[in-house]
């Protein structure tokens, strides 16, 4: 089973290999690896990402807290799950979700 914990920055290599993954498989182009940590290094205020991982990073979710929400109330946004293909269908990206969703009851979304 993997664990779920807030992203550090010292998973910037790791969560970058996840990235360029991600961007492959949505057939679409890829900043260099430097570019990646670095953005990663310094994200931008209200983001916030998970990661899954064994002995790797294995997937992660990125989200931010949003308003308007449903009834005109606040919300989280959670804009990219996703899970390394060795991965998936093992739990991964619903544990995932279920972090997610556990931070914004938490947090009153």
């Amino acid at each position: 089973m993997s664990n779920i914990r807030p992203f550090s920055t010292s998973d910037k290599a790791g969560l970058a290999i996840l990235l360029e993954e991600m961007q492959r498989y949505y057939q679409v182009a890829c900043p260099p690896p430097g570019a990646i940590e670095s953005d990663l290094a310094e994200l931008p205020a209200g983001v916030e990402i998970i990661v899954a991982e064994t002995d790797t990073i294995i997937g992660f979710a990125s989200f931010s807290a949003i308003y308007l929400g449903p009834g005109l109330r606040s919300g989280l946004f959670v804009k990219e799950p996703f899970v390394t293909a060795a991965s998936r269908r093992n739990g991964v990206g619903r544990a995932l979700i279920e972090v997610v969703a556990r931070v914004a009851i938490e947090r009153g979304h």
